[in-house]
């Protein structure tokens, strides 16, 4: 089974000791789910404000990728999970705070189409990704201060907008902070499968803490074309230069959607149903990674994908699980919202997020955002079904009385990136690169 799971959480911070009347609109919301259409059932076309969203989540997230991938090692993050919670953090904010996250984000739209933009895309996401077997989930929710005053329009939107659910909480005392702590890591590992767990440590929480968007996604599909579980074998992975270690490689040679040039090879792998793919973006030399990286865009991706097609592909590929967490505190502010983060009387300008609470800015402080945390997790093995192999061998007969596909190789044995797309709208659910079997 492939799994993947990811979680954004945010902590917006008041500096200010005043709690005010407590407002009840929408705090104790549960709205259901979109429902799932029959296997069948096509989906309609992508409008053009999804489009637009998604086509912008992308551009953020290869500028989001260029900055972390400045680090070593593995990385993993879901570009859709922090869109989607700052998103909703940016449903609050106000003047220069709400510009420079409009454009760090990349958020082409305006917020009366962008906030259903988001909506709709999670819906018809979660549409693909519920049918043929497989589940995809997107959640949201809301903790806040016990007493602190939420605008009745704020929590009308996230609740019909993001289906967040907003629950109240007390970060002030020392003893129900830490109950606060357990039921929202609690909410997590549910939503995630318990793939991701202990999200926030005993020192993420204080007393200053006011609300806490939280996103959580989870997703686990079959392969269209399953790796046969008899042919993965022990082979050298090239982690860099000169360093080899032993890993699980699977195998397997099918037709996929292929393009090779530009110092890469492009590898489309399809989940079942193919309405998701895992693209594996493969650099010709073994240590030509921060090459292709130092050119990622996601219109180069787009133009990549643009020339896939069909061969049949001897594919080898780690079977591998990985992990990554990391602040983005700190990412934020230099990619171009440093706004948002200023919360103390000394900080001027400040952050304006007075469509959370009418007490959002006072002369001792105002609502900032203090710590963003993300975490996620991976899981690729050869899992497959029957019926997905029955696909697999309906597609090689009906294209029998055709010219063969040409042939070609793609052997992962080396670093490479990739990618979990939603194939009608592009948008990238989560995307990495693997350099090393032990994360």
């Amino acid at each position: 089974m492939n799994r993947f799971a990811a979680v954004l959480l945010l902590l917006s911070l008041a500096a200010l000791g005043s709690t005010g009347c407590r407002k009840d609109a929408g705090t104790n919301a549960n709205p259901s789910t979109p429902t799932t259409p029959g296997d069948n059932e096509p989906e309609a076309a992508p409008s053009p404000d999804v489009l637009a969203l998604a086509r912008g989540n992308n551009e953020f997230a290869f500028d989001l990728y260029a900055r972390l991938a400045k680090k070593d090692g593995n990385l993993i993050f879901s570009p859709y999970s922090i869109s989607s919670a700052l998103a909703m953090t940016y449903a609050g904010a106000r003047g220069d705070t709400a510009a420079e996250m409009e454009k760090t984000l990349r958020f082409a739209l305006k917020p009366a189409r962008l906030h259903p933009a988001f909506a709709d895309l999670s819906a018809r996401m979660m549409r693909s990704g519920n049918r043929d077997g497989g589940q995809l989930l997107v959640a949201n929710s809301l903790w806040g201060q016990r007493g602190y005053p939420i605008r009745d329009d704020f929590l009308s939107l996230t609740r019909d907008d993001y289906h967040a659910e907003m629950k109240e909480v007390d970060f002030i005392n020392d003893d129900d902070r830490e109950v606060a702590r357990q039921t929202i890591n609690h909410w997590v590992e549910q939503k995630t499968q318990d793939m991701i767990q202990e999200l926030l440590k005993p020192d993420n929480l204080d007393r200053d803490n006011k609300l806490v968007l939280v996103n959580a996604i989870y997703f686990r599909s079959l392969w269209a074309h399953p790796f046969p579980a008899d042919k993965t074998k022990e082979e050298p992975f090239h982690a860099s230069v000169g360093k080899s270690v032993q890993v699980p490689m699977m195998h397997l040679t099918d037709e996929f959607q292929y393009y090779e040039g530009d110092g890469v090879q492009v590898l489309e792998l399809p989940y079942q149903g193919n309405r998701l793919s895992m693209v594996v973006i493969l650099p010709k030399a073994g240590d030509g990674m921060a090459e292709v990286e130092n050119d990622l865009t996601a219109g180069r991706v787009e133009g990549w994908l643009a020339k896939l097609k069909g061969y049949e592909v001897v594919v080898t590929l780690p079977k591998f699980t990985a992990n990554c967490g990391f602040p983005l505190g700190e990412e934020l502010p230099a990619m171009g919202m440093p706004l948002a983060f200023k919360g103390g009387p000394e900080a001027q300008p400040r952050a304006d997020f007075s469509g959370v609470s009418d007490k959002a800015v006072q002369h001792d402080g105002c609502l900032h955002i203090s710590k963003v945390v993300h975490q996620a997790r991976v899981e690729v093995t050869e899992e497959g079904t029957k019926a997905a192999a029955a696909t697999a061998v309906t597609e090689s007969m009906a294209q029998s009385l055709h010219l063969p596909p040409p042939w070609a190789i793609f052997k992962a044995e080396h670093p490479f990136l990739f990618l979990i797309r939603d194939r009608a709208t592009g948008t990238v659910l989560f995307g990495g690169r693997f350099t090393r079997p032990v994360s």
